[in-house]
């Protein structure tokens, strides 16, 4: 019996043999007699066989396998770092499509597209959508200032009287919105001393003596 074949008889009884320098170890340990004899008697077949196929396996490891990375004209990845750059690229094409709202078919699509790509484009298509979701991200970041500003500062309004543009916090001291909840007529509350009034349309006393009358 070859050694090839000795071992496809263990796999197929469920067993799972290991080298462990000059022994052969052999789990779950409740091996048939037959078996067992068969390993003892072509045990230097099996380890000079066990060791070769070792070391084609260490030398492969950066090969296409069947459903993994195709990697053509690449200096060879090792598993760790194929998973990272896919890991990375996938959560990065998902912070793009949430940002610009894909549907789950366009989404879909071209996550399928990363999983059957050559492993030697994955660097470059992540520093890509890295690229793309950095701009993404700031035209958001810039959008939520603008938002944010219009509602600090919703109280902008236009004078219903001179159309002079007021504000709370900027510009001339005109605050015809609280002039209103006050109760006052236009620019009443600006006739005092030391107050500064740029509005060209104003009259100082102009309310007063509206009031007055």
């Amino acid at each position: 019996m070859s050694a090839k074949a000795l071992l496809a008889d263990l796999a197929r009884a469920g067993f799972r043999v290991e080298v462990r320098g000059d022994k052969i170890r052999i789990s779950p340990s409740a091996v048939p007699p037959a078996l067992l004899e068969a390993v003892k008697e072509h045990k230097p077949e099996l380890l000079a066989y066990l060791r070769r196929a070792a070391n084609d396996t260490a030398m492969l490891s950066h090969y296409p396998v069947a459903d993994g990375s195709y990697t053509p004209y690449v200096v060879p990845m090792s598993i760790e770092r194929v998973a990272g750059l896919l890991a990375d690229l996938r959560m990065t094409i998902g912070k793009v499509a949430d940002i610009e709202g894909w549907t789950d078919g366009r989404r879909a699509h071209l996550l399928g597209l990363v999983a059957r790509q050559p492993a030697s484009t994955l660097a470059d298509d992540l520093a890509y959508f890295r690229e793309r979701l950095s701009a993404i991200e700031a035209v958001a970041r810039a959008a939520e200032i603008g938002r944010q500003a219009v509602a600090a500062h919703d109280a902008i309004r236009k004078c219903s009287t001179c159309a002079h543009m007021t504000h709370h916090d900027h510009g001339v001291p005109v605050r015809c919105q609280m002039g209103k909840a006050l109760g006052w007529r236009h620019h009443d509350w600006l006739d005092a001393p030391d107050t500064l009034n740029t509005c060209q349309q104003h009259r100082a006393g102009r309310g007063k003596g509206a009031r007055s009358k």
